[in-house]
């Protein structure tokens, strides 16, 4: 997988990423659809061997395995010093399969990194108060104005400070709701900020 050449880092949610690589701990990174969790943990990882798991129909499966969830993983797969992604965390809901995320949490050989679109279930607080994990909650994931103007430029189309200031008022930061804005603007050739006026 190459970088993508319109992704934002936001700083914040990296710096977490790397203290949790350092320190080899879990790190748990949550919020809804379209805040950018997947893309920031697959550019973090562009260069470094991972196993990437995704949660189908209740299983955990690879996702080079396209989907499919007839065999289950074998964690016997997983090998030492590994980094292993865990993502779509909160359609895990079969204990057996929640009981090899707790495994590969306590596997002191594996950096863990868990996506979801929710806080931290019930099922993982006992392993978040013994093992310990760091947190990047969904506002950790909002782009500041820079980050709007670079976006809208990596685009092709320059912000005012005022209108980038505009912009982030409007969406709070939400990556969302800033490529939603991007998009009308592209299809109407420039910003005007009449295009978004609360009615």
């Amino acid at each position: 997988m190459e970088r993508r050449t319109d992704f934002i880092k936001v700083k914040a949610a990296y710096r977490k990423m790397k203290t949790a690589e350092t320190m080899q701990q879990t790190i748990y990174i949550y919020g809804v659809t379209g805040y950018g969790k997947t893309t920031m943990v697959q550019q973090y990882l562009v260069r470094t061997r991972h196993t990437y798991l995704v949660c189908t129909n209740g299983y955990l499966t690879d996702e080079k395995a396209k989907g499919t969830s007839e065999e289950p993983l074998e964690m016997s797969q997983l090998t030492k010093n590994h980094t292993v992604v865990v993502d779509d965390l909160q359609f895990l809901k079969k204990s057996e399969e929640r009981k090899k995320v707790l495994e590969l949490i306590e596997n002191p050989d594996i950096w863990v990194i868990l996506i979801a679109r929710c806080r931290m279930p019930g099922w993982l607080q006992p392993v978040y108060l013994k093992e310990g994990m760091l947190v990047v909650p969904e506002k950790e994931l909002f782009w500041s104005k820079e980050d709007i103007q670079k976006y809208f430029l990596m685009h092709k189309m320059e912000l005012t400070e005022a209108d980038a200031d505009q912009v982030y008022r409007d969406t709070y930061g939400n990556p969302l709701g800033v490529r939603i804005y991007l998009n009308m603007s592209r299809e109407a050739g420039a910003y005007h900020r009449s295009f978004f006026q609360k009615v």
